[in-house]
């Protein structure tokens, strides 16, 4: 049976800012979930990049991504952002999450706190094509059995009754 409340990320941050007050934390992301984040599909997205003071990492892969029909069309649209897209939105957070004493630091992250990269030997598979698939094959073909039972017993993701993803 489903729980009724739902833990977010800014939520597991609240908790690890507590724990370690003193910690400066970095969120690593791939490239359709930044680009969600940053779209304010997240719930309290504000909040996430303020817990990491702005310190994202932005990771692509490469993208010849092989989905099954239901998920391809949601997958296109994020992944069709151009570089200047992309460059344009790490270039607006720096500049709302970079105080400006820190630009002159020699230190990129602390200059620039939102960082990309491109990383071509990632796997294709996105986190984004996982949670919008209800294509068994290609789930087993990308993840452990074990975590495809768990997210059908579940009901996570597209199979879940509302078959929302939310992050």
């Amino acid at each position: 049976e489903k729980m009724g409340v739902r833990i977010g990320t800014a939520d597991v941050f609240d908790a690890l800012k507590k724990k370690e007050p003193e910690t400066k934390f970095t969120l690593a992301l791939g490239l359709d979930t930044f680009m969600n984040l940053t779209d304010g599909k997240w719930r309290r997205w504000k909040d996430v990049i303020s817990h990491v003071d702005g310190r994202i990492l932005v990771i692509q892969r490469d993208f010849s991504l092989v989905v099954d029909a239901s998920a391809s069309t949601q997958l296109k649209t994020v992944h069709s952002r151009t570089d200047a897209e992309v460059s344009e939105r790490i270039e607006i957070l720096n500049e709302e999450w970079c105080p400006h004493h820190q630009r002159e630091s020699t230190d990129k992250i602390e200059a620039h706190p939102v960082n990309f990269i491109r990383v071509p030997s990632l796997t294709s598979i996105s986190s984004t094509a996982i949670r919008l698939t209800k294509d068994i094959s290609f789930l087993n073909s990308s993840l452990k059995p074990s975590v495809v039972e768990y997210i059908v017993a579940k009901q996570l993701y597209a199979f879940s009754e509302d078959d929302e993803s939310n992050l």
